[in-house]
Protein backbone atom coordinates (compact mmCIF):
# COMPACT_ATOMS: atom_id res chain seq x y z
CA UNK A 1 0.00 0.00 0.00
CA UNK A 2 1.18 3.45 -0.90
CA UNK A 3 -0.39 4.71 2.56
CA UNK A 4 1.53 4.57 5.68
CA UNK A 5 1.69 6.12 9.09
CA UNK A 6 4.43 4.24 11.00
CA UNK A 7 6.31 4.08 7.01
CA UNK A 8 6.19 7.62 7.08
CA UNK A 9 5.36 6.86 3.35
CA UNK A 10 2.25 8.45 2.15
CA UNK A 11 1.34 8.64 -1.31
CA UNK A 12 4.99 8.93 -2.37
CA UNK A 13 5.88 11.60 -0.37
CA UNK A 14 8.57 11.15 2.68
CA UNK A 15 7.07 12.88 5.62
CA UNK A 16 10.96 12.59 6.78
CA UNK A 17 11.44 15.60 4.41
CA UNK A 18 8.70 18.09 5.42
CA UNK A 19 8.52 20.14 8.09
CA UNK A 20 6.48 20.03 11.43
CA UNK A 21 3.72 22.14 10.38
CA UNK A 22 3.85 20.44 6.89
CA UNK A 23 3.21 16.91 8.83
CA UNK A 24 0.95 18.41 10.93
CA UNK A 25 -1.23 19.58 7.98
CA UNK A 26 -0.99 16.45 6.37
CA UNK A 27 -2.21 14.03 8.69
CA UNK A 28 -5.05 16.55 9.82
CA UNK A 29 -6.19 16.38 6.21
CA UNK A 30 -5.92 12.73 6.29
CA UNK A 31 -8.07 12.69 9.56
CA UNK A 32 -10.58 15.01 8.20
CA UNK A 33 -11.22 12.46 5.08
CA UNK A 34 -11.01 8.88 7.42
CA UNK A 35 -14.76 8.35 7.29
CA UNK A 36 -15.04 9.08 3.44
CA UNK A 37 -12.06 6.95 3.11
CA UNK A 38 -13.37 4.17 5.06
CA UNK A 39 -10.50 3.48 7.50
CA UNK A 40 -11.04 1.16 10.31
CA UNK A 41 -10.97 2.83 13.42
CA UNK A 42 -8.14 1.53 14.80
CA UNK A 43 -6.20 3.15 11.75
CA UNK A 44 -7.98 6.17 12.95
CA UNK A 45 -6.44 5.69 15.88
CA UNK A 46 -2.92 5.39 15.03
CA UNK A 47 -2.78 8.32 12.81
CA UNK A 48 -4.57 10.52 15.96
CA UNK A 49 -1.57 9.37 17.77
CA UNK A 50 0.94 10.53 15.18
CA UNK A 51 -0.94 14.14 14.93
CA UNK A 52 -0.58 14.21 18.69
CA UNK A 53 3.20 13.15 18.51
CA UNK A 54 3.98 16.34 16.09
CA UNK A 55 2.01 18.58 17.50
CA UNK A 56 3.99 17.73 20.61
CA UNK A 57 7.52 18.20 18.72
CA UNK A 58 6.02 21.33 17.23
CA UNK A 59 5.86 22.89 21.03
CA UNK A 60 9.14 21.40 21.98
CA UNK A 61 10.57 22.89 18.90
CA UNK A 62 9.35 26.26 19.75
CA UNK A 63 10.11 26.56 23.34
CA UNK A 64 13.29 25.67 23.09
CA UNK A 65 13.85 28.60 20.29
Amino acid sequence: SNRSVNGMNIKGMNIKDMNIKEKIALIRGILNNAETMNMKPEIILEISKKIDEYINEYYRERKEA
